[in-house]
């Protein structure tokens, strides 16, 4: 694949989204929490009585045009908004749940990263060195 995700927060949920609108779908985000919107966030969402003042901190609501119903958005209402941009994007069909990535090794010769999880996977990806990530962002 292009890219691989290990965690699935809003870093990598922003990042996918992002990526899928530049037509890049081969993507996959690996996250050990169970189901969930923003794989590893969703869970700590829920978990804790979670605030953000989202129109300042986070560009998960103003780049989606998300108006939350207060100035400083509670857990359910950031967890909601989390699926949505999940949904839109059909980012959960990219990710692997309940998975953990044990190793990680780059193969010079193939010039990919190898990448284990405690499942006996072994997926394959290539990331990009900052010059090449400019080509996506033009």
């Amino acid at each position: 694949m292009e890219c691989l995700f290990i965690g699935g927060g809003f870093s990598a949920l922003l990042t996918a989204a992002r990526l899928r609108e530049r037509g890049v779908e081969s993507i996959r985000i690996v996250e050990r929490a169970p189901t969930s919107a923003a794989p590893g966030t969703g869970t700590a969402i829920r978990a804790r009585p979670a605030t953000c003042r989202p129109t300042t901190t986070c560009p998960c609501w103003t780049r989606w045009d998300y108006v939350p119903s207060r100035l400083y958005a509670k857990g359910p209402e950031i967890y909601a908004h989390c699926q949505a941009i999940a949904r839109r994007y059909d980012l959960y069909d990219l990710a692997v749940f309940r998975t953990t990535v044990i190793s990680t090794v780059w193969d010079e010769a193939e010039r990919l990263w190898r990448i284990g999880t405690d499942r006996g996977d072994t997926m394959k990806a290539r990331f990009r060195d900052l010059r090449q990530r400019h080509a996506l962002e033009a």
